[in-house]
């Protein structure tokens, strides 16, 4: 069981003192605080909401090397409800935000275009799609913790691993989806006149990789505390290596692919979004992304040495988190500034909300054991004979 009511009170401590510094922050300056906290708040989201997909593809393709650790990411996966709690500044706070909470027929394009955006992007709607978000979500997060940790306490039983499948399967496309159509709803619509068809998938290409970041850190903890009921296999540890090294890739194919599409366009209204980001004072951090995002976890990760390292893997993970924030900041900031300008509100922010739902996993962790022990193929995922 993983059990520390000190990292619990600690997190929660953290995440009030970051939170009252936010809040306290948008008397003086609603808009600064406000980029900030969508900052965090899409970040830690990005890596509960990842962390969800990986539960489902892990259940969907019946994969037994992971079962031994696969505990931690149900965990990130059922801190998904207190988020709905976390996004209800955003929805008090709408203006302060976007341009189309006060007037709906902000920016420019087609007159059919303005019309269907007016009401795509009413509030009402938004708010309306984000409860279905965490509704969704939240649930399916739940219910397979729940169902793991039922397991726990009748060993073998089948008709748990059955619904964890049968759900996992019918999960993934729904997930796929609320993450693309959040990240429009969210983040691409800072800019309500810029539409990119790709974007949808840079947002759930970022959540999943910076997920698999946050589980080589947990799997490295849970493995040198000597947490787990048995030791992960070479073979099991890189395969979590190559995991993070593939989708390392898709994410640089994904965003090449945004690039490549928005150029060869040459359309105005999609040029000025991607001008303001990599042309003048945002271009160092365009440039930061593309060596640090990629060029070297991709370095690091192509020999086998670091990838079946539990140490070695974590500090990667970490890197590519600290790269997947840079992202979020470099997709959201420069809607507010023209020019990178970090504040005290961003650190109170990326606290408050991290520390909100760090307190939230460690509450939720101490309510099973540390590993899937009820599981059938927990043995399995011991030898090393098995992938």
């Amino acid at each position: 069981m993983i059990k520390s009511r000190n990292g619990m009170f600690a997190c929660l401590a953290i995440g009030v003192l970051g939170l009252i510094g936010t809040f306290a922050a948008i008397g003086q300056d609603a808009p600064r605080a406000m980029h900030s906290y969508l900052v965090a708040f899409v970040f830690w989201l990005a890596l509960a909401w990842g962390s969800l997909g990986w539960v489902l593809a892990f259940n969907t393709g019946r994969s037994r090397w992971v079962v031994l650790i696969r505990r931690a990411i149900e965990v990130n996966a059922s801190t998904i409800p207190v988020f709905a709690l976390l996004s209800v500044p955003i929805f008090m706070n709408l203006p302060s935000l976007y341009s189309w909470a006060d007037n709906p027929l902000a920016g420019s394009g087609d007159p059919h275009l303005l019309r269907f955006r007016a009401v795509y992007l009413g509030q009402n709607f938004v708010l309306a799609r984000a409860v279905l978000y965490f509704a969704l979500t939240g649930a399916l997060g739940t219910a397979l913790y729940r169902w793991s940790r039922l397991q726990d306490a009748r060993p073998g039983e089948l008709i748990y691993t059955v619904r964890q499948r049968f759900w996992s399967a019918a999960g993934l496309p729904p997930l796929a989806l609320i993450i693309a159509f959040a990240g429009i709803d969210w983040v691409m619509s800072l800019q309500p006149g810029w539409i990119s068809t790709m974007f949808g998938f840079y947002m759930i290409a970022g959540a999943v990789v910076g997920a698999m970041g946050l589980f080589a850190i947990q799997s490295a903890w849970l493995q040198t505390t000597n947490r787990l009921p048995g030791k992960l296999p070479r073979r099991g540890q890189h395969n979590l290596g190559l995991l993070l090294f593939a989708f390392t890739i898709f994410w640089a194919y994904v965003a090449f692919a945004q690039f490549l599409l928005i150029w060869m366009g040459d359309m105005p209204e999609e040029l000025s979004w991607m001008l303001a980001r990599t042309v003048g004072a945002w271009q160092p951090v365009a440039y930061f992304l593309l060596i640090g995002h990629f060029c070297i976890p991709f370095a690091l990760l192509l020999p086998v040495t670091i990838k079946v390292r539990p140490l070695a893997l974590a500090w990667v993970g970490a890197w590519v988190m600290l790269c997947c924030y840079v992202d979020v900041y470099w997709l959201i900031m420069p809607h507010l500034d023209a020019a990178p300008h970090p504040t005290w509100m961003d650190l109170t922010a990326f606290l408050g909300v991290g520390g909100i739902a760090g307190a939230t996993w460690f509450w939720q962790a101490s309510l099973g054991a540390a590993a899937p022990v009820g599981d059938q193929y927990i043995d399995d995922s011991m030898q090393p004979s098995h992938g």
